[in-house]
């Protein structure tokens, strides 16, 4: 559950408990009707606002200048502070003392703590500048950028020379403050305290930008959030003049966030890499491309780790090719392999192809691509760069470790149908023939090699940082940035944003990773989240009252917010009368939930009619077997020598997102867990000023003027904010929500994912009756090792298989190999093996003809022509070279099973004399060639040896 102190890296946390009490504060003096205080009074009839603008600018002696034009000793220029300290503008501008000026002053000097000076010579006595207004919007699809802009009355050139010079800077930095004259502190004690960052930490010689956020952070708290503020830079300004004689100025400021808006990642990489001999040859192609940008070094230089680092590589082994890259970089482990891309001539294409953690691509850009501030040490990271992304798991809160990065929505069988763009961490927790077709255990290697050198804590394993990217989908990715000159034409964030688009597509469409930032967290911070995972949700407390005599609400609107994108899908489920989604529309289901359309009763994709859940779901089931036969050759293909080709991927990417969105579903009404992501409607709200709110967090509202529908079924999750102090003097706080469904499943619905048509079980896989022909029927019963069949028993007889060790592992192998001996045959086409010497398929239709087949399935010519000579020999008449579907019967599919054990398994026997774990391991990988479904071989091992333990004639 998400906790109150969570950081932006998670999504869907209610507000902090802090922030909370001080709207129930506000709140509770609103409430007092007969027992109201002379502070209550005050506070509702004069509350107004502060604004405070500070300025970085340091003067320079004309020393100084020369020495910052020449670059000679950088780090030991400061300049002066001195007009910034002494002109710092709240409302009007503050006297030497940090009080407001005021009085006026008729002598020709000026008087620093006068709020009128006399200017004889030009306009005579006219007021102080000041600040008349200011806004601060969230900017970006989740609204974790902020643009302020404020608003400046200047009255006399010399005024106006010095705010222009202390703020009219385009690119300088800048602190922002605002907080209330009058409030009440969460305790209830009314106090008119005003508190800001101290002006001895912000204008000191060596500050820091994290020193000023932890200040502005002590200071929040200090005033109980009747308090905000915002460090950043100068975007732009504009001023200009009025017949009055004053200057009109506004100035926009963004957060340190926003530069990565304006990054371009193609500066000559030898900015950063100084030593030319750790570049290739720059007439050679590989050296051509390591020099387009920093980007395409790194990515070079990581796609040379091959077969000479084994299946696995990391820092070190990037040091042989680039020691400078590889020293910054945090440890990672990174994992190769080669890929047979058939691309339709007579030779396969050798694709060598590698993937790293998500969280090394963004410690790439971390330290060889933000731009940084060289006068700060190395270790000041939260000073020296101008924008970092989050590589850390978990940080430290009042003495309690908690996650910092994000967690994917996902389910126990979910699985990339893309491995050339993206792997996810975790082996898919599915049954052996989903092993054998999804995840890649057909021929051992490949994507599951990876899993089997996966260093992963358990804890984060779902963590996005975790996320395995391909080094050939990244180049791709940078190469599309590229203009037809060879120059980046998109941003760092263009390329991150489509970078995700892809990640996102290759997992099925129910995540949707994203950045976020978060400007209180080590001088700000990028964040990598999935906006769907609003999993987290714990209790959205509090709830903010937005009707009744103690609102500090005083305004609310609700719109729907249906993009393009999204228009078909919500047509199409608005009646929830089909299931067959693309996308996730289970939040908009819910929205339309005991409604229809009397005029337009269904809508539906297919041009079938189907008048019941049930042919709705037998439908589905024909249309995802159909699909998984696609899945497997792909697969296959992909994990073998002969190749696969792009038609088999776009054929396996047909059905996945459907199948995703269904079992992400069902998996989450078996959890007994809200519908995950948000409902495409608004809710904006504007209250009195508050600070400490986040994008990302959520809340509940009181019910009273809404629609029943929202009550109990409905929270709010931010995804904007706004303050803004105008002429009234009054700050307010616009907040923009959008719904997310709190409201956990019935038990009817649970009952109804677990046992209709595809629907997934507890562990989440498929009925084995399902995968090998698509029925009507409810999922099939499987106990952990079911008797064998007659003729098994009679067979193991034939072979001398009855070594009570030896019959238990064999049946369990069996059992696990063929799905509780439900079936017979591998559900791929076979293709895949066509071309495979090694199978002994040497002419054309081999692969199709001798794909596996019986109990533990013989494949391949070779072996086929070895049992059928052995056959032979036994004075059989089987055909099984013209006839090798004689292998799915009964009697052959026990007798080649037998025959596979005792001379194609490499004495196998030899491996069955134990009863422990390792020895049921062993076992297991001289038949599977690793140990993919160890844990239900081993089950299934475990009451075979139990029933022969108690009877030794038993399966004898």
């Amino acid at each position: 559950m998400a906790t109150s102190n969570s950081r932006t890296g998670k999504v869907g946390a209610g507000i902090r408990e802090s922030v909370a009490a001080q709207i129930r504060a506000r709140e509770a003096s609103l409430s007092r009707t007969i027992t109201k205080k002379t502070e209550d009074i005050l506070y509702q009839n004069s509350r107004t606002a502060w604004i405070r603008l500070s300025s970085s600018v340091n003067t320079l002696s004309q020393d100084e200048i020369s020495k910052l034009n020449a670059k000679n000793g950088r780090t030991d220029i400061t300049g002066d502070n001195t007009l910034a300290r002494s002109n710092i503008l709240q409302g009007g501008l503050l006297n030497p003392n940090r009080a407001l000026r005021g009085g006026v002053n008729a002598d020709k000097e000026v008087n620093n703590f006068a709020a009128y000076n006399n200017r004889p010579n030009s306009t005579g006595i006219r007021p102080m500048p000041g600040i008349t207004g200011m806004s601060v919007k969230s900017k970006n699809t989740y609204g974790t950028l902020r643009e302020a802009e404020v608003k400046i009355s200047v009255w006399t050139l010399e005024d106006f020379d010095m705010i222009e010079k202390l703020y009219l800077r385009p690119g300088f930095s800048v602190l922002l403050e605002w907080g209330h004259t009058a409030y009440f502190m969460s305790s209830g004690a009314y106090t008119t305290d005003i508190h800001t960052v101290s002006p001895n930490l912000f204008y000191g010689k060596n500050v820091k930008v994290d020193m000023i956020l932890n200040d502005i952070d002590r200071v929040r708290k200090l005033s109980d959030y009747n308090y905000d503020a915002m460090f950043g830079y100068i975007k732009n300004f504009n001023w200009s003049f009025k017949p009055t004689g004053e200057y009109e100025c506004s100035i926009s400021i963004i957060s340190a966030g926003e530069i990565i808006e304006s990054i371009k990642s193609g500066f000559d990489p030898r900015l950063r890499i100084k030593d030319e001999s750790q570049f290739d040859d720059s007439d050679s192609d590989e050296g051509k491309e390591q020099r387009k940008s920093i980007f395409h070094y790194a990515l070079a230089k990581l796609g040379k780790m091959g077969s000479m680092f084994g299946s696995t590589f990391d820092k070190d082994d990037l040091a042989s090719e680039a020691p400078d890259l590889a020293a910054v970089l945090k440890p990672f482990t990174g994992y190769y392999d080669d890929i047979q891309l058939d691309d339709g001539w007579f030779f396969d294409t050798d694709t060598p192809m590698q993937w790293i953690p998500l969280r090394t691509f963004l410690d790439i850009i971390n330290k060889m691509v933000v731009p940084v501030d060289n006068t700060k040490k190395e270790e000041d990271t939260g000073s020296r760069t101008y924008l970092k992304f989050n590589t850390e798991y978990e940080y430290v809160m009042d003495g309690e470790v908690q996650q910092l990065s994000s967690d994917l929505l996902t389910f126990p069988t979910h699985f990339s149908i893309d491995p050339t763009v993206c792997v996810l961490p975790t082996v898919p927790a599915l049954s052996d023939w989903s092993y054998k077709t999804f995840f890649l255990s057909v021929v051992p290697g490949k994507v599951d090699a990876i899993h089997n050198n996966l260093e992963v804590d358990e804890k984060y394993k779902n963590d996005v940082l975790n996320i395995l990217v391909s080094i050939p989908y990244l180049k791709q990715k940078l190469d599309e940035a590229l203009d037809t000159e060879g120059k980046f034409n998109k941003s760092l964030a263009d390329i991150l944003t489509s970078i995700f688009e892809g990640m996102n597509d290759a997992l099925g469409g129910i995540n949707e990773l994203s950045l976020v930032y978060d400007d209180e967290y080590d001088g700000g911070t990028f964040f990598v989240i999935d906006r769907k995972n609003t999993t987290v949700l714990g209790d959205l407390s509090p709830v903010i009252n937005i009707s009744g005599v103690k609102t500090t609400v005083s305004e609310v609107s609700i719109s729907s917010k249906i993009t393009n994108e999204m228009g078909s899908q919500i047509s199409i489920a608005a009646q929830g009368t089909t299931q067959n989604y693309s996308e996730n529309v289970e939040n908009i289901l819910k929205w339309n939930s005991g409604i229809i359309d009397r005029i337009r009763v269904t809508k539906d994709v297919s041009s079938v009619s189907k008048e019941t859940a049930k042919e709705e779901e037998d439908d589905k089931t024909e249309r995802f077997a159909d699909w998984l036969t696609d899945v497997i050759d792909f697969f296959q293909n992909f994990n073998s020598n002969t190749g696969y080709d792009k038609e088999e991927l776009a054929a396996a990417k047909t059905c996945h997102k459907e199948w995703t969105v269904d079992q992400a579903n069902k998996n989450r009404i078996i959890q007994s867990q809200p519908v995950p992501g948000l409902v495409p409607v608004e809710l904006s709200m504007t209250l009195d000023g508050v600070g400490g709110l986040r994008v990302a967090e959520s809340f509940k509202i009181n019910a009273g003027i809404l629609p029943s529908k929202y009550n109990e079924k409905f929270g709010y999750i931010i995804t904007g904010l706004e303050h803004t102090i105008g002429k009234d003097n009054r700050w307010l706080t616009n907040i923009t929500t959008q719904f997310i469904t709190i409201d956990t499943p019935t038990a009817e619905e649970i009952a109804a994912a677990g046992t209709t048509g595809t629907a997934t079980t507890v562990d989440g896989n498929y009925s084995t009756e399902q995968k090998q022909t698509p029925k009507s029927s409810t999922t099939t019963k499987k106990g952990p090792a079911p008797p064998p069949p007659t003729e098994l028993v009679k067979a193991m007889r034939r072979y001398g298989i009855t070594a009570p060790t030896e019959r238990a592992h064999f049946l369990a192998q069996c059992a696990h190999e063929s799905g509780n001996f439900q079936w017979k045959k591998e559900f791929a086409s076979g293709k895949a093996y066509e071309g495979r010497k090694d199978l002994g398929n040497t002419q054309p239709g081999d692969g199709v003809k001798f794909k596996g087949r019986g109990y533990i399935q013989i494949t391949g010519r070779a072996n086929y022509t070895k049992y059928s000579s052995f056959l032979k020999s036994t004075g059989s008449k089987a055909d099984i070279m013209n006839n090798p579907s004689v292998l799915e019967g009964d009697y052959f599919a026990a007798d080649s099973a037998c025959y596979w054990w005792k001379y194609l398994s490499r004495n196998i026997s030899g491996l069955t004399k134990g009863t422990t774990t390792a020895d049921v391991g062993r076992v297991t990988k001289r038949v599977n060639g690793g140990t993919n479904g160890l844990d239900d071989r081993q089950a299934k091992f475990n009451k075979y040896w139990a029933d022969i333990s108690k009877d030794n004639s038993a399966y004898a």
